[in-house]
């Protein structure tokens, strides 16, 4: 499989922070995100979500058939720049197939094609919302990147990867340091 030029992605979702992204390098998004991307850079597309559904998505086919981006799916839709998403490969190669949403399988592509650097922007899985739902999964794959040494960056305004109120469980708040605690 190959991985960006420079090993660096930008995995875009349509959360609150996605304002922030840069579109500095390689930019893929997911699923009705390329309504967001218009006259920026948009490398891939990752369409996860039924295409056949309803007559709505027959409309996103035409509009995702302009597009001069790769569109990623394990859908088989009839585009020229469809790509299928390797879903066995990665499940077999990972021996996981724990994948809540779009999001969780754009990493583990990522990881699976060796990207080295991945900045997360609009995937920011607030509470209260569908994504919340999925917030685990994606921290999972997160942790599974940061295992593999691969540097990734979240925007601020993102839940993910953070505690409810942001503090250290029984650290914050101490008077002293806790090492400091421990070597007196």
């Amino acid at each position: 499989m190959e991985s960006s030029a420079n090993g660096h992605v930008i995995i875009m979702g349509c959360g609150p922070t996605w304002v922030d992204c840069p579109f500095d390098t390689e930019t893929w998004s997911v699923n009705y995100g390329y309504a967001l991307t218009k006259g920026r850079r948009l490398d891939k597309l990752f369409f996860f979500d039924n295409p056949y559904h309803s007559p709505k998505d027959k409309t996103m086919l035409k509009d995702l058939a302009k597009m001069d981006c790769e569109i990623i799916s394990p859908w088989r839709v009839d585009l020229p720049n469809y790509r299928r998403y390797p879903v066995e490969e990665i499940i077999k190669h990972f021996h996981s197939r724990y994948f809540a949403n779009t999001i969780a399988y754009m990493i583990a592509y990522a990881l699976y094609t060796g990207i080295t650097t991945i900045d997360l922007y609009g995937v920011d899985h607030i509470a209260y919302t569908e994504y919340h739902l999925a917030k685990a999964c994606v921290e999972h794959w997160i942790g599974r990147a940061l295992g593999m040494g691969i540097e990734v960056n979240i925007a601020r305004g993102s839940a993910l990867c953070r505690t409810n109120d942001g503090r250290l469980y029984g650290i914050d708040g101490l008077v002293k340091d806790p090492v400091e605690m421990l070597l007196a």
